[in-house]
């Protein structure tokens, strides 16, 4: 038996050697390279006669590292004599060889399959992450189907690792079969440069990227990393937020006056009122921190927004499903005479786009469809009728800290100071 001058990372060898490996054990090969345990090189019977999983790290003749893998032998279609190791891996190829397995396709009898072309040293080489740019800057598709994490990187030594499902609840997943197309950015219309989305567009050429689709996660609905997960993050996006800046796609100075520090909660930072921020229609509550910019100092006041999307006689059923672009305003004072009220409203909640398709999962009609454009409406059991939405607290303290943060901004609160 004796290894290939190709650079594939196989072993070559006779069915006469076959037959010999197939009947004893060893531990090297002439080599150097460990065979022992092998039962079988035919992949039909590795089940029925119990080939064991060899490991192999630390291998001298290895070119990458490898833990459990499993052997198995495969006959040439025009040459029965002539077969090939192959070693089964459920899992990325190794950058380093990625460019010897590409290289040999034309002079090797077995093409390698499954080789992304676009893989470089530092992950998956991403040109452009503007769905306009695609065509014109020459973004290659790329596979990433079964991995637990996709390194991208744009041309420098950084880069970036991105995952399918990898939380402390759900813990990891892989990205689904057939997860082939292109990274992208999806910006908000009604805040292009400052909030937005990192997207996957499912398609099998560049040119079909209108037609294809997002990727979904697990959760349903399109798989994403927000605009402030990444400008928040200092390491693990940082390759990905110089891109995006670089290309005009995000705001250098995303939160003026915001501390770094506050923005990895993934708690949406309100330093005005009508700033945009993205909400989950499905949520139970939206916590918001309130950055009172002429008291940079003091911590951030949290609001939390309870039952915005849902009615609070039947907590635990979402009404609705998706994300949404909303802003915080003044309640309208034309409303404030409303008697449903226990607590005097302070602030309202309007709707300026929805980011992904909201799907509607019960009939209660306390809880109106949202509108884009429109004050998000909810009807009130006292008089019946529909009225906006309202952040009412309860706490003068909270009311008033409410009308301090409106004043940094140079606003006249309406309302607030005549309580």
């Amino acid at each position: 038996m004796s290894r290939c001058t190709s650079p594939l990372p196989v072993i070559c060898a006779s069915r006469r050697a076959t037959s010999k490996l197939s009947s004893k054990d060893y531990s090297t090969s002439p080599t150097g390279w460990p065979v022992k345990h092998i039962r079988t090189l035919d992949p039909e019977k590795l089940v029925s006669v119990g080939q064991p999983i060899l490991t192999l790290s630390g291998a001298v003749s290895l070119q990458v590292p490898l833990d459990a893998r499993l052997l198995d032998f495969h006959h040439a279609a025009h040459n029965c004599s002539f077969g090939i190791f192959h070693w089964r891996v459920w899992r990325e190829i190794p950058a380093n060889i990625a460019q010897s397995l590409l290289a040999s396709e034309t002079s090797f009898p077995f093409p390698p399959e499954n080789i992304d072309p676009n893989l470089t040293a530092n992950g998956r080489l991403i040109s452009t992450l503007s769905s306009q740019r695609l065509a014109s800057m020459n973004q290659r598709i790329v596979n990433i189907s079964g991995m637990y994490s996709a390194r991208i990187s744009f041309g420098g030594k950084t880069c970036s690792d991105l995952h399918y499902v990898s939380t402390r609840s759900s813990g990891a997943a892989k990205f689904p079969p057939n997860t082939t197309g292109v990274f992208y950015y999806y910006q908000s219309q009604s805040a292009p440069t400052q909030l937005g989305e990192l997207r996957f567009r499912l398609c099998s050429d560049i040119h079909k990227f209108e037609r294809g689709s997002d990727l979904y996660s697990v959760h349903g609905g399109p798989w994403f990393l927000s605009s402030q997960s990444i400008f928040a993050s200092t390491d693990d996006y940082k390759s990905i937020c110089e891109h995006l800046v670089e290309e005009g796609l995000l705001e250098r100075s995303l939160y003026p006056g915001v501390p770094n520090s506050m923005l990895g909660s993934g708690i949406p930072p309100l330093t005005k009122l009508n700033q945009p921020f993205q909400v989950d229609l499905s949520v139970r509550r939206q916590l918001v921190n309130l950055h009172n910019l002429r008291r940079r100092a003091a911590p951030p006041h949290q609001l939390q927004l309870a039952f915005i999307f849902r009615n609070e006689a039947h907590a635990n059923v979402p009404v609705f499903s998706g994300r949404a672009v909303v802003q915080l305003e003044e309640y309208p004072a034309s409303e404030l005479h409303n008697p449903g009220f226990k607590h005097r409203p302070v602030l309202a909640l309007r709707i300026l786009e929805f980011l992904t398709p909201i799907k509607r999962l019960s009939s209660d009609t306390k809880v109106p469809d949202p509108v884009p454009g429109q004050l998000l409406m909810r009807r009130y059991h006292g008089s019946g009728e529909y009225v906006p939405w309202s952040y009412s607290p309860r706490a003068p303290d909270t009311c008033s800290t409410i009308a301090d943060w409106i004043r940094a901004q140079s606003t006249s609160p309406k309302h607030l100071d005549s309580e």
